[in-house]
Order: C-alpha cells, then sequence, then structure tokens
C-alpha cells in the first residue's frame, strides 16, 4: 500500500487520487481481498499438497497466462510460446 501509494501520490498527485469514485474504491477493495484470499489459499495449498503437484500447477497456469494474452491482447505468438507452453 505505501509503495503503490506513493506512485500514485507522484503520478497523479492529490487531486487525482481524490478524484475516485465511490465505485471504483469498492472495486480496489474487492480486488485486494481476492487478492488476499488467492494469496492465502496458495499458501495453504503449499502446505497441504506436494511440491511437485503445485510445481504442475504453476507451469499450467503459465500456459494459461500465455494463452490468454494471445487471446485476449493480441500478444503474437512465437514458437518459444508454443515450446513452453508444450
Amino acid at each position: 500500500m505505501l509503495s503503490l501509494g506513493s506512485i500514485s501520490l507522484g503520478r497523479i498527485g492529490i487531486s487525482g487520487m481524490l478524484a475516485t469514485t465511490p465505485h471504483e474504491l469498492w472495486l480496489m477493495l474487492l480486488a485486494g481481498i481476492c487478492n488476499a484470499l488467492a494469496f492465502v489459499t496458495l499458501t495453504k495449498s503449499l502446505q497441504l499438497t506436494s511440491i511437485v503437484f503445485v510445481n504442475a500447477l504453476n507451469a499450467t497456469q503459465a500456459t494459461m497466462a500465455a494463452l490468454m494474452g494471445i487471446l485476449f491482447f493480441g500478444e503474437p505468438p512465437s514458437r518459444w510460446l508454443v515450446l513452453g507452453s508444450a
């Protein structure tokens, strides 16, 4: 919060931060709660499962992120991306 708040303050100033609507504040709060919940869940999964299984899940997430980058953001598919996903 300190680092991102400082960056925001430096980039948009106090007036820009005060211009944030209540709807945007609620969305940021919800995103923060989801992020914290995901972190707690990941930490608990590391305690309950084998490291091999967790590493396999992490590799799957990287592949899904690469594919979503192609589908949603128009990233150009490269042979390295395909090789890494395979």
